[in-house]
């Protein structure tokens, strides 16, 4: 099988990477090789205004139009594989910022291919940096700039958490990119997101945390695209690409290059590709979205799922207790986390009962 996976910056995901400095396929078929299951590159080429190259030392670093041109063809294309720029828009500037993704758009799109464009966009410092009425008018001048100057689609990378799309003012995204936006990529970190190390259970916790959370805005699971944590041990990944297709979601990718160990790209390599197997197609507005699947076979309940989690909370909030100088900001972390567990139980309960 093979997915997309992501590269930030070319100095550390090639440098640093146990896949090593290139993607070229192998040309000698046989055993499965860690580069078989890269499917596709999505490479960083643009933070607001700048190109990469401001920040990424390596020769190779995007730094103009034209290189983005050129290694896509070069390093991706002419080996079969796809590549996708992305970006992190700050905001500061719609009109440039919406003017220079769909230069690069166009410059990493294929023979053929639409101008495809990832925006990342997080409610973090050094993502979008605006808010409210302010955020909605930049992103209406963002979008139509895009437009403007040729760019065709737009997938948006998201934390897909309760409180990080409400402050990235999510629904806003949507509505201004309308006939824009065709995928969301949501951020499903289970090796992240945890204060110890993840269970089986958790990866289809925090999967169908994301499925659901998002269709509360409307994104249909044909519609989003996981990205899955490279640091996964190399059966929680298989897990986690088998349980998408179930989910019906389509293909997911990596973040990032980087820390994909040789052991879990060898898995991924050596699986069945579900998605062009047959059966449930993973695109298209013909799939049921309405149902929540919180285990096929059975062996998950809600029930189960809230009493490991319920437990995983109140070791969490003991632990802060515990700290003479537990903050505000902590205390509310603690109650934000019970409250989206609490609020995916009830959206995958719902779900069970109405499918």
């Amino acid at each position: 099988m093979r997915v997309a996976v992501a590269v930030h910056q070319v100095s550390t995901s090639y440098l640093q990477s146990e896949l090593g400095p290139s993607d070229e396929p192998t040309t000698v078929r046989g055993d499965d090789e860690p580069q078989d299951m890269i499917g596709a590159v999505y490479g960083k080429v643009l933070d607001g205004t700048d190109m990469m190259s401001r920040y990424d030392l390596h020769g190779r670093a995007y730094g103009s139009m034209e290189m983005i041109r050129e290694i896509g063809e070069r390093e991706h294309q002419e080996h079969g594989r796809g590549f996708v720029p992305w970006s992190v828009p700050h905001g500061l500037d719609p009109e440039t910022e919406g003017r220079l993704n769909a230069n690069a758009a166009i410059a990493g799109a294929g023979h053929g291919e639409r101008a495809t464009m990832i925006l990342n966009i997080e409610p973090y410092e050094g993502f979008w940096l605006l808010r409210g009425a302010e955020s909605k008018d930049a992103l209406r001048r963002l979008m139509s700039s895009f437009r403007e100057n040729g760019g065709e689609e737009i997938w948006l990378w998201v934390d897909a958490r309760t409180w990080q799309l409400r402050d990235t003012n999510f629904d806003h995204w949507l509505s201004a990119g309308e006939g824009l936006v065709t995928r969301i990529l949501p951020e499903v970190y289970w090796t992240d997101f945890l204060r110890r190390e993840p269970t089986d259970n958790d990866v289809r916790f925090f999967l169908n945390r994301a499925v659901a959370l998002l269709g509360e805005y409307g994104v249909p699971p044909a519609r989003v695209f996981p990205t899955l944590p490279s640091p996964s041990t190399p059966a929680q990944m298989v897990l986690g690409i088998e349980y998408c297709h179930e989910l019906g979601t389509g293909r997911p990718n990596l973040w990032q290059r980087v820390n994909l160990s040789r052991e879990t790209a060898l898995a991924v390599a050596g699986m069945d590709d579900p998605w062009l197997a047959g059966g449930a197609a993973a695109t298209g507005d013909d799939l049921d979205t309405g149902a929540v699947v919180v285990d096929p076979d059975g062996t998950l309940t809600l029930a189960e799922l809230q009493e490991e989690h319920d437990a995983e909370l109140a070791e969490i909030a003991a632990q802060l207790a515990a700290l003479e100088d537990l903050s505000d900001v902590q205390a509310q972390r603690v109650t934000q986390w019970h409250a989206e567990h609490q609020a995916q139980l009830a959206g995958m309960r719902a779900a069970l009962v109405s499918g």
